[in-house]
């Protein structure tokens, strides 16, 4: 992990117990592996590299964690310590990685968990959920493997969320958490939209009906990420190839950012707002970084055993860069 810093501290100062000690304590490492000044005079703190494997945990586990964080979602462990998902508070999320990142194991769990929230599960997947096979028989709806397919369920939706707004006008309530916490709507579940590869809205079709399809399908889903929240619905957004064409300002302002490898410093720029995630090693598949106000967030995920070849991650040493814009 390296960090930059104003330069008003000599690097000496930096080196010295009562500043080193405390100071890396926080991060969770013994201290610097090295403390330089670079041209423009800026302090650049590189800190000994924290481990940080792959935690032994089990599905019960997960769910306890949850039901003592208000809901939360457990996602993995940073170096401060666990790093959740809080979906009351930022309902969407965006998940962008390379494959072999170890996207859609991380995916997987955070659906296991959802199902387990009770909530009702939709996904569009090229790929139709061969990567979540397991969780097929829990979903709401067959899996929908293109836009011409899933703009119908996309209005189905969107009917659905008006109704709820309705339905929280006639109770007094701004928000369908608002309600549930005063015992009302209980009988209406979570929504949750899982979109992987989210790609497949920014495609070129070859004729003028499929194109506006896909453009009324990603008119719903933006509509979707700006008011989703207050009914109840949130969407996951997973993509290896993330760009601003695909995800627009208005997604990204709504969602909670993750992202493992990517290919180049502009994918992660898109997806977290600053470079990084073009560093994390191919070698550290469920190394995460997640995007946490004005920080960058190092996590290792959790990973659930899985019925296919993925079941999980090695034991690695975090050697990524953790930034601060």
């Amino acid at each position: 992990m390296e960090l930059t810093v104003s330069p008003e501290v000599p690097e000496v100062r930096w080196r010295s117990p009562e500043i080193e000690h405390p100071f890396c304590g926080a991060f969770g490492v013994p201290g610097f592996q090295k403390v330089s000044r670079d041209a423009k005079g800026r302090i650049h703190l590189a800190m000994v590299p924290f481990a940080l494997s792959n935690p032994d945990t089990t599905l019960e586990t997960l769910i306890q964690q949850m039901q003592t964080h208000s809901g939360a979602i457990p996602l993995g462990e940073s170096a401060m310590g666990p790093v959740f998902w809080d979906p009351r508070q930022v309902a969407h999320l965006i998940l962008a990685g390379t494959t072999g990142s170890g996207k859609s194991t991380l995916l997987r769990s955070i659906l296991t968990l959802w199902k387990h929230r009770g909530a009702s599960i939709y996904l569009v997947d090229v790929k139709r959920g061969l990567d979540y096979l397991d969780l097929l028989p829990h979903l709401a709806a067959p899996v929908l493997a293109n836009p011409a397919e899933a703009v119908t369920l996309l209005e189905q939706l969107w009917q659905e969320f008006e109704s709820r707004l309705e339905q929280l006008r006639q109770s007094g309530f701004s928000s369908f958490a608002q309600a549930q916490n005063q015992g009302q709507l209980r009988h209406l579940p979570e929504i949750v939209l899982v979109v992987d590869e989210f790609a497949i809205f920014a495609r070129s079709e070859s004729t003028k009906a499929a194109k506006e399809t896909r453009l009324q399908a990603l008119q719903i889903l933006e509509n979707l990420a700006l008011g989703g929240r207050a009914g109840g619905l949130h969407l996951i957004l997973s993509t290896q190839y993330p760009t601003a064409e695909i995800l627009g300002s208005q997604i990204r302002q709504q969602a909670l950012r993750i992202s493992g490898r990517l290919e180049d410093k502009v994918a992660s720029q898109t997806v977290l707002g600053t470079e990084g995630a073009e560093s994390i090693s191919s070698t550290t598949p469920g190394r995460f970084l997640m995007k946490d106000g004005p920080d960058v967030v190092e996590f290792q995920a959790y990973a659930l055993p899985s019925p296919g070849p993925e079941h999980g991650f090695q034991s690695i040493s975090c050697k990524g860069t953790a930034t601060r814009p």
